[in-house]
């Protein structure tokens, strides 16, 4: 039934199609290359940009007892740490705030098992390289590391060490980076 409908189609649709072909050909032999030299065709070039402007970007980055902790935040990050007595707590902060602002490290340490009052550890602290300070430690209390002023790379260390005997437990750790 095919043929006989293909068979049945009149001559002039026939050679219809076949101008149109030929139409086709003379066009793309000889009037596509003249269009060609004449610049027809659009040339368009784009470059693409990207900018980021971070307002305030605060990393915060722990290692100690062999463990690496990271948060990352707008305007504060907090990490949880293994403080072992006598092993230095190493501390990167990358920081990015406004003009104006501060930002201040700050920690809280907490006995890993519960103590009694009477046993409660006493600590003290010794900083280096952006961390430069020392002073004492109550645990269960916040105290503050460092405090900046300026954007950048931070990097230095925490030794904790235990005043007197009476315990020889890791303490847990939970340091906070806040600006203000």
């Amino acid at each position: 039934m095919l043929r006989k409908f293909v068979s049945n189609w009149p001559e002039s649709k026939k050679l219809m199609g076949f101008k149109n072909f030929n139409l086709l050909v003379f066009f793309s032999i000889f009037i596509f290359p003249w269009a060609l030299s004449l610049n027809l065709l659009a040339e368009t070039e784009k470059t693409v940009s990207l900018s980021l402007k971070i307002e305030e970007w605060i990393v915060l980055e722990i290692t100690s007892a062999g463990l690496q902790a990271t948060d990352i935040g707008h305007d504060q990050a907090q990490v949880e740490a293994i403080i072992i007595p006598g092993q230095p707590v190493f501390v990167r902060a990358f920081i990015s705030v406004g003009q104006g602002k501060r930002v201040i490290l700050k920690g809280t340490l907490f006995s890993a098992q519960k103590l009694g009052s009477d046993s409660n550890p006493k600590l003290k602290w010794q900083g280096e390289g952006d961390l430069i300070g020392y002073g004492f430690i109550n645990i269960n209390e916040p105290i503050t590391f460092a405090i900046w002023q300026n954007n950048g790379f931070k990097t230095g260390a925490i030794i904790f060490e235990k005043i007197g005997e009476g315990f020889s437990l890791p303490l847990k750790g939970i340091f906070t980076l806040h600006s203000f």
